[in-house]
């Protein structure tokens, strides 16, 4: 496979710049290219086509939304697919300091844990609160077809519970609290059928429209 890394090392996160180095310098020569670069930059004459693009955790950081978007499909290639796995905000949870978000006012939700994401107030900063309704009409927008995985909220509450890292690292928080309730309630089964867009995270794939005749 020919790899390409896009690494803009935005605002708030340096950390990952000098992670990148670090494992830059113990390739040697078996570096893949890299894209020092935002993704709303991107473009078929400069960087050419890909038959898959993927992000885990990123579009809910990405500054310029609408381009970023737009530019990602114009780089994918007729017969390839572009996945995503990030938040959706339409469920009221704020993964990166486990907080409820009152929905569609997150500057009071903001003030309200001020205390909580004053510790790292720059991925607050960072976030656009991107929610399945977002994604859609991105894609209706840039003529692609878009596809969410569905049971998402079900793979992460079961996790609490398998997984002791992962719940210590969210102890304390909605999720956990969530978690327990419909445990105690025998409500975790039902959770499983949830629409794609009542659930978080969200996984969604998209693809290119064929051009018209």
């Amino acid at each position: 496979h020919e790899v390409v890394a896009l690494e803009p090392a935005a605002h708030g996160f340096g950390l990952f710049e000098a992670t990148r180095r670090a494992i830059w310098k113990s390739l040697d020569g078996a570096r893949p290219v890299l894209i020092e670069a935002g993704a709303e930059t991107l473009d078929p004459a400069r960087h050419g086509m890909f038959d898959f693009i993927f992000s885990i955790n990123v579009m809910e950081h990405v500054a310029e939304l609408e381009r970023s978007f737009a530019a990602a499909v114009l780089v994918l290639a007729p017969h390839g697919t572009w996945i995503n796995s990030c938040p959706n905000y339409l469920v009221p949870y704020e993964p990166h300091y486990a907080i409820p978000v009152l929905p569609f006012l997150p500057g009071l939700t903001r003030r309200i844990f001020a205390k909580r994401i004053d510790r790292e107030p720059q991925i607050w900063e960072s976030l656009n609160f991107i929610d399945w309704f977002k994604v859609r009409q991105l894609a209706r927008t840039n003529n692609a077809d878009v596809r969410f995985e569905t049971g998402l909220l079900h793979q992460s509450l079961m996790r609490l519970g398998e997984d002791p890292a992962f719940f210590e690292r969210h102890r304390g928080g909605m999720a956990a609290r969530l978690f327990g309730a419909l445990k105690f309630l025998r409500l975790l089964p039902l959770v499983r059928h949830l629409p794609a867009m009542l659930s978080t995270p969200m996984v969604f794939a998209v693809t290119r429209k064929p051009a018209q005749a």
